[in-house]
Protein backbone atom coordinates (compact mmCIF):
# COMPACT_ATOMS: atom_id res chain seq x y z
CA UNK A 1 0.00 0.00 0.00
CA UNK A 2 1.39 3.41 -1.01
CA UNK A 3 0.88 5.77 1.90
CA UNK A 4 -0.34 9.33 1.57
CA UNK A 5 2.43 11.83 1.00
CA UNK A 6 4.97 9.20 -0.05
CA UNK A 7 7.54 9.99 -2.70
CA UNK A 8 7.90 7.11 -5.15
CA UNK A 9 11.50 6.61 -6.24
CA UNK A 10 11.47 5.27 -9.81
CA UNK A 11 14.62 3.91 -11.44
CA UNK A 12 14.35 4.50 -15.18
CA UNK A 13 16.80 2.51 -17.32
CA UNK A 14 16.55 3.93 -20.83
CA UNK A 15 19.23 4.95 -23.33
CA UNK A 16 16.93 7.02 -25.55
CA UNK A 17 16.82 10.62 -24.32
CA UNK A 18 13.51 11.24 -26.10
CA UNK A 19 11.85 8.17 -24.52
CA UNK A 20 13.23 9.08 -21.11
CA UNK A 21 11.86 12.63 -21.39
CA UNK A 22 8.46 11.24 -22.42
CA UNK A 23 8.31 8.91 -19.41
CA UNK A 24 9.40 11.75 -17.13
CA UNK A 25 6.67 13.99 -18.54
CA UNK A 26 4.05 11.24 -18.16
CA UNK A 27 4.91 10.33 -14.57
CA UNK A 28 5.73 13.73 -13.08
CA UNK A 29 3.39 15.93 -15.07
CA UNK A 30 0.20 13.88 -14.82
CA UNK A 31 -2.52 15.93 -13.13
CA UNK A 32 -4.52 13.28 -11.28
CA UNK A 33 -6.52 14.65 -8.31
CA UNK A 34 -6.83 11.30 -6.53
CA UNK A 35 -3.09 10.72 -6.57
CA UNK A 36 -1.71 11.25 -3.08
CA UNK A 37 2.01 10.73 -3.74
CA UNK A 38 4.82 12.36 -5.68
CA UNK A 39 7.34 10.78 -8.05
CA UNK A 40 11.10 11.18 -8.25
CA UNK A 41 12.82 9.65 -11.28
CA UNK A 42 16.43 8.43 -11.35
CA UNK A 43 17.56 8.05 -14.95
CA UNK A 44 20.35 5.71 -16.09
CA UNK A 45 21.30 5.26 -19.74
CA UNK A 46 23.29 2.02 -19.42
CA UNK A 47 23.59 -1.03 -17.18
CA UNK A 48 26.90 0.24 -15.83
CA UNK A 49 25.34 3.59 -14.95
CA UNK A 50 22.43 1.75 -13.31
CA UNK A 51 24.77 -0.33 -11.14
CA UNK A 52 26.64 2.80 -10.03
CA UNK A 53 23.37 4.57 -9.28
CA UNK A 54 22.10 1.64 -7.20
CA UNK A 55 25.33 1.69 -5.18
CA UNK A 56 25.08 5.45 -4.63
CA UNK A 57 21.43 5.31 -3.56
CA UNK A 58 21.72 2.10 -1.57
CA UNK A 59 19.18 0.36 -3.80
CA UNK A 60 16.39 2.42 -2.19
CA UNK A 61 13.98 2.40 -5.13
CA UNK A 62 10.27 1.60 -5.10
CA UNK A 63 10.04 0.36 -8.68
CA UNK A 64 12.22 0.06 -11.79
CA UNK A 65 11.13 0.73 -15.36
CA UNK A 66 13.72 -0.74 -17.72
CA UNK A 67 14.35 -0.93 -21.43
CA UNK A 68 16.06 -4.12 -22.61
CA UNK A 69 18.11 -2.71 -25.49
CA UNK A 70 21.02 -0.70 -24.11
CA UNK A 71 24.54 0.20 -25.27
CA UNK A 72 26.18 -2.34 -22.94
CA UNK A 73 23.47 -5.00 -22.65
CA UNK A 74 20.42 -6.36 -24.41
CA UNK A 75 17.42 -8.65 -23.98
CA UNK A 76 17.39 -11.18 -21.18
CA UNK A 77 20.89 -10.21 -20.02
CA UNK A 78 19.64 -6.73 -19.16
CA UNK A 79 16.82 -8.11 -17.05
CA UNK A 80 19.00 -10.67 -15.24
CA UNK A 81 21.54 -7.98 -14.34
CA UNK A 82 18.83 -5.62 -13.11
CA UNK A 83 17.15 -8.42 -11.16
CA UNK A 84 20.41 -9.37 -9.49
CA UNK A 85 21.21 -5.78 -8.50
CA UNK A 86 17.73 -4.68 -7.41
CA UNK A 87 16.80 -7.67 -5.21
CA UNK A 88 13.16 -7.14 -4.15
CA UNK A 89 12.50 -3.99 -6.17
CA UNK A 90 9.66 -4.72 -8.65
CA UNK A 91 10.68 -4.44 -12.29
CA UNK A 92 8.43 -3.36 -15.17
CA UNK A 93 9.78 -3.93 -18.68
CA UNK A 94 9.44 -1.09 -21.18
CA UNK A 95 10.56 -2.16 -24.62
CA UNK A 96 9.91 -2.00 -28.32
CA UNK A 97 10.72 -5.71 -28.58
CA UNK A 98 7.52 -7.56 -29.46
CA UNK A 99 8.98 -11.07 -29.10
CA UNK A 100 6.11 -12.82 -27.29
CA UNK A 101 8.30 -15.69 -26.11
CA UNK A 102 10.75 -13.26 -24.53
CA UNK A 103 7.92 -11.37 -22.86
CA UNK A 104 6.47 -14.57 -21.38
CA UNK A 105 9.91 -15.67 -20.19
CA UNK A 106 10.48 -12.32 -18.50
CA UNK A 107 7.17 -12.52 -16.66
CA UNK A 108 7.89 -16.11 -15.59
CA UNK A 109 11.22 -15.00 -14.20
CA UNK A 110 9.70 -12.34 -11.99
CA UNK A 111 9.17 -9.20 -14.05
CA UNK A 112 5.99 -7.60 -12.72
CA UNK A 113 4.63 -6.31 -16.03
CA UNK A 114 5.44 -5.35 -19.60
CA UNK A 115 4.75 -2.10 -21.42
CA UNK A 116 5.20 -1.73 -25.17
CA UNK A 117 6.93 1.50 -26.13
CA UNK A 118 4.43 1.86 -28.96
CA UNK A 119 1.66 2.23 -26.38
CA UNK A 120 3.41 4.77 -24.18
CA UNK A 121 2.24 8.33 -24.82
CA UNK A 122 0.53 11.22 -23.09
CA UNK A 123 -2.87 9.61 -23.65
CA UNK A 124 -1.77 6.44 -21.85
CA UNK A 125 -0.25 8.28 -18.89
CA UNK A 126 -2.73 6.91 -16.36
CA UNK A 127 -2.16 3.35 -17.63
CA UNK A 128 1.61 3.69 -17.19
CA UNK A 129 1.19 5.08 -13.68
CA UNK A 130 -1.29 2.37 -12.67
CA UNK A 131 1.08 -0.29 -14.03
CA UNK A 132 3.87 0.94 -11.76
CA UNK A 133 1.59 1.24 -8.72
CA UNK A 134 0.15 -2.25 -9.22
CA UNK A 135 3.69 -3.62 -9.65
CA UNK A 136 4.68 -2.15 -6.28
CA UNK A 137 1.59 -3.53 -4.55
CA UNK A 138 2.02 -7.02 -6.06
CA UNK A 139 5.67 -7.09 -5.01
CA UNK A 140 4.72 -6.11 -1.45
CA UNK A 141 2.17 -8.94 -1.37
CA UNK A 142 4.77 -11.43 -2.60
CA UNK A 143 7.17 -10.32 0.14
CA UNK A 144 4.45 -10.84 2.75
CA UNK A 145 3.65 -14.32 1.42
CA UNK A 146 7.33 -15.23 1.36
CA UNK A 147 7.71 -14.00 4.94
CA UNK A 148 4.75 -16.13 6.04
CA UNK A 149 6.24 -19.21 4.38
CA UNK A 150 9.63 -18.49 5.96
CA UNK A 151 7.96 -18.15 9.36
CA UNK A 152 6.24 -21.51 8.89
CA UNK A 153 9.53 -23.11 7.85
CA UNK A 154 11.33 -21.65 10.84
CA UNK A 155 8.60 -22.94 13.17
CA UNK A 156 9.13 -26.44 11.75
CA UNK A 157 12.89 -26.08 12.10
CA UNK A 158 12.52 -24.91 15.70
CA UNK A 159 10.48 -28.04 16.45
CA UNK A 160 13.15 -30.29 14.96
CA UNK A 161 15.90 -28.48 16.90
CA UNK A 162 13.99 -28.75 20.16
CA UNK A 163 13.44 -32.48 19.74
CA UNK A 164 17.00 -33.08 18.54
CA UNK A 165 18.50 -31.35 21.57
CA UNK A 166 16.31 -33.22 24.05
CA UNK A 167 17.95 -36.66 23.68
CA UNK A 168 21.61 -35.49 23.91
CA UNK A 169 20.69 -33.50 27.01
CA UNK A 170 19.17 -36.60 28.59
CA UNK A 171 22.27 -38.64 27.71
CA UNK A 172 24.53 -35.99 29.18
CA UNK A 173 22.47 -35.89 32.37
CA UNK A 174 22.76 -39.66 32.64
CA UNK A 175 26.53 -39.52 32.06
CA UNK A 176 26.91 -36.98 34.84
CA UNK A 177 24.94 -39.15 37.23
CA UNK A 178 26.88 -42.35 36.43
CA UNK A 179 30.29 -40.69 36.61
CA UNK A 180 33.24 -40.47 34.25
CA UNK A 181 34.97 -43.81 34.89
CA UNK A 182 36.36 -46.13 32.24
CA UNK A 183 33.21 -48.27 32.10
CA UNK A 184 31.39 -45.40 30.41
CA UNK A 185 34.23 -44.11 28.25
CA UNK A 186 32.79 -45.52 25.00
CA UNK A 187 29.36 -44.07 25.75
CA UNK A 188 30.88 -40.70 26.56
CA UNK A 189 32.91 -40.75 23.35
CA UNK A 190 29.74 -41.41 21.35
CA UNK A 191 27.93 -38.66 23.22
CA UNK A 192 30.77 -36.24 22.45
CA UNK A 193 30.71 -37.13 18.76
CA UNK A 194 26.93 -36.79 18.64
CA UNK A 195 27.08 -33.44 20.42
CA UNK A 196 29.75 -32.18 18.00
CA UNK A 197 27.73 -33.30 14.95
CA UNK A 198 24.55 -31.77 16.38
CA UNK A 199 26.18 -28.43 17.17
CA UNK A 200 27.65 -28.30 13.67
CA UNK A 201 24.24 -29.01 12.13
CA UNK A 202 22.67 -26.28 14.24
CA UNK A 203 25.42 -23.82 13.32
CA UNK A 204 25.09 -24.48 9.59
CA UNK A 205 21.31 -24.25 9.81
CA UNK A 206 21.43 -20.83 11.42
CA UNK A 207 24.14 -19.74 8.99
CA UNK A 208 21.78 -20.57 6.13
CA UNK A 209 18.86 -18.83 7.84
CA UNK A 210 21.01 -15.74 8.43
CA UNK A 211 22.17 -15.75 4.82
CA UNK A 212 18.56 -15.95 3.63
CA UNK A 213 17.55 -12.84 5.57
CA UNK A 214 17.99 -10.87 2.35
CA UNK A 215 15.65 -11.38 -0.57
CA UNK A 216 16.38 -14.28 -2.95
CA UNK A 217 17.94 -13.19 -6.23
CA UNK A 218 19.07 -14.66 -9.50
CA UNK A 219 22.73 -15.74 -9.52
CA UNK A 220 25.13 -18.22 -11.12
CA UNK A 221 25.20 -21.24 -8.80
CA UNK A 222 28.02 -22.82 -10.83
CA UNK A 223 30.34 -19.95 -9.91
CA UNK A 224 29.69 -20.77 -6.24
CA UNK A 225 30.17 -24.51 -6.83
CA UNK A 226 33.48 -24.07 -8.69
CA UNK A 227 34.84 -21.77 -5.99
CA UNK A 228 33.75 -24.27 -3.34
CA UNK A 229 35.37 -27.22 -5.12
CA UNK A 230 38.58 -25.26 -5.57
CA UNK A 231 38.79 -24.15 -1.95
CA UNK A 232 38.28 -27.71 -0.68
CA UNK A 233 40.44 -29.42 -3.35
CA UNK A 234 37.56 -31.65 -4.41
CA UNK A 235 37.43 -33.91 -7.42
CA UNK A 236 34.91 -32.00 -9.50
CA UNK A 237 33.06 -33.41 -12.51
CA UNK A 238 31.71 -30.42 -14.36
CA UNK A 239 30.19 -30.68 -17.83
CA UNK A 240 29.71 -26.90 -17.81
CA UNK A 241 26.00 -27.07 -16.99
CA UNK A 242 23.73 -24.04 -16.96
CA UNK A 243 23.45 -22.78 -13.41
CA UNK A 244 21.36 -19.60 -13.12
CA UNK A 245 19.10 -20.12 -10.10
CA UNK A 246 17.13 -17.95 -7.68
CA UNK A 247 18.14 -17.99 -4.04
CA UNK A 248 21.11 -17.02 -1.90
CA UNK A 249 24.76 -17.82 -2.77
CA UNK A 250 25.85 -17.85 0.85
CA UNK A 251 23.09 -20.29 1.80
CA UNK A 252 24.13 -22.60 -1.05
CA UNK A 253 27.75 -22.47 0.15
CA UNK A 254 26.61 -23.36 3.68
CA UNK A 255 24.63 -26.34 2.35
CA UNK A 256 27.65 -27.58 0.39
CA UNK A 257 29.84 -27.25 3.48
CA UNK A 258 27.50 -29.44 5.47
CA UNK A 259 27.13 -32.04 2.70
CA UNK A 260 30.91 -32.24 2.50
CA UNK A 261 31.15 -32.70 6.28
CA UNK A 262 29.36 -36.06 5.94
CA UNK A 263 32.53 -37.41 4.33
CA UNK A 264 35.09 -36.01 6.77
CA UNK A 265 36.08 -39.46 8.07
CA UNK A 266 36.58 -40.94 4.58
CA UNK A 267 40.12 -41.70 3.49
CA UNK A 268 39.49 -39.97 0.17
CA UNK A 269 37.60 -36.76 -0.52
CA UNK A 270 34.21 -37.26 -2.16
CA UNK A 271 33.52 -36.42 -5.77
CA UNK A 272 31.31 -33.41 -6.47
CA UNK A 273 29.21 -33.76 -9.62
CA UNK A 274 27.26 -30.92 -11.23
CA UNK A 275 24.90 -31.60 -14.10
CA UNK A 276 21.66 -30.42 -15.67
CA UNK A 277 18.78 -32.87 -15.38
CA UNK A 278 15.68 -31.59 -17.08
CA UNK A 279 15.07 -28.02 -15.90
CA UNK A 280 17.22 -28.39 -12.77
CA UNK A 281 20.80 -28.13 -11.64
CA UNK A 282 21.79 -31.25 -9.70
CA UNK A 283 24.68 -31.00 -7.24
CA UNK A 284 25.71 -34.39 -5.91
CA UNK A 285 28.36 -35.60 -3.51
CA UNK A 286 29.45 -39.21 -4.10
CA UNK A 287 31.97 -41.38 -2.28
CA UNK A 288 35.25 -41.31 -4.21
CA UNK A 289 35.17 -45.08 -4.78
CA UNK A 290 31.58 -45.15 -6.10
CA UNK A 291 31.48 -45.81 -9.82
CA UNK A 292 28.90 -43.83 -11.83
CA UNK A 293 27.18 -46.99 -13.07
CA UNK A 294 26.72 -48.23 -9.49
CA UNK A 295 25.37 -44.96 -8.20
CA UNK A 296 22.06 -46.46 -7.20
CA UNK A 297 19.61 -43.95 -8.64
CA UNK A 298 16.68 -45.88 -7.24
CA UNK A 299 17.93 -45.37 -3.66
CA UNK A 300 17.64 -41.58 -3.66
CA UNK A 301 14.76 -40.37 -1.50
CA UNK A 302 13.58 -36.81 -1.01
CA UNK A 303 13.74 -35.40 2.51
CA UNK A 304 10.72 -33.24 3.36
CA UNK A 305 10.85 -30.56 6.03
CA UNK A 306 8.12 -32.16 8.12
CA UNK A 307 10.15 -35.41 8.28
CA UNK A 308 13.61 -33.89 8.49
CA UNK A 309 16.09 -34.84 11.18
CA UNK A 310 18.56 -32.41 12.71
CA UNK A 311 21.33 -33.39 10.31
CA UNK A 312 19.06 -32.72 7.31
CA UNK A 313 18.24 -29.13 8.28
CA UNK A 314 21.17 -27.13 6.80
CA UNK A 315 20.64 -28.56 3.32
CA UNK A 316 16.87 -28.74 3.70
CA UNK A 317 16.55 -25.05 4.49
CA UNK A 318 18.82 -24.06 1.60
CA UNK A 319 16.89 -26.28 -0.82
CA UNK A 320 13.61 -24.70 0.30
CA UNK A 321 15.07 -21.24 -0.18
CA UNK A 322 16.05 -22.16 -3.76
CA UNK A 323 12.73 -23.86 -4.49
CA UNK A 324 14.48 -27.22 -4.85
CA UNK A 325 14.68 -30.57 -3.10
CA UNK A 326 17.25 -32.41 -1.03
CA UNK A 327 17.73 -36.15 -1.53
CA UNK A 328 19.84 -38.80 0.17
CA UNK A 329 20.98 -42.21 -1.01
CA UNK A 330 21.66 -43.76 2.37
CA UNK A 331 22.83 -47.05 0.87
CA UNK A 332 25.71 -45.37 -0.97
CA UNK A 333 26.05 -42.38 1.38
CA UNK A 334 25.44 -39.98 -1.47
CA UNK A 335 23.60 -36.68 -1.19
CA UNK A 336 22.01 -34.58 -3.90
CA UNK A 337 20.68 -31.05 -4.03
CA UNK A 338 18.36 -30.40 -6.98
CA UNK A 339 17.67 -26.73 -7.73
CA UNK A 340 15.34 -25.47 -10.51
CA UNK A 341 17.01 -23.27 -13.10
CA UNK A 342 15.72 -19.75 -13.45
CA UNK A 343 14.18 -20.62 -16.80
CA UNK A 344 15.36 -23.60 -18.81
CA UNK A 345 13.67 -22.41 -21.99
CA UNK A 346 15.49 -19.08 -21.80
CA UNK A 347 18.84 -20.65 -21.08
CA UNK A 348 18.54 -23.05 -23.98
CA UNK A 349 17.80 -20.28 -26.45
Amino acid sequence: MITKGKQLRVLLLEDSVADAELVNEILTGLDEPERHFSILIYHAESVQEMVEMIEEEGGAFDVALIDLGLPDSSGMDTYLTARGELYDVPIVIMSGNQDEKLIVDLLRMGAQDYLSKADINIQSARLVLRTLVFAIERAELMIQLRAQQAAADLASIAGVLKEACRLPAQKLELAIKTGYDRRHRASLDRLLRDAHASSRAIAFTFESIYAAATAPRAYDAMAVVRDFAGEHNLTFKDGYPKGTVTGCPRSLWSALEFLLAHFENDRNSPTLVAENVGASLNLEFRPADLEPDSKGEGHFAEISLDRAKLHDLPVMYSSRLHGGVCEHDRMHRASRLSIPLVNAAVLDS
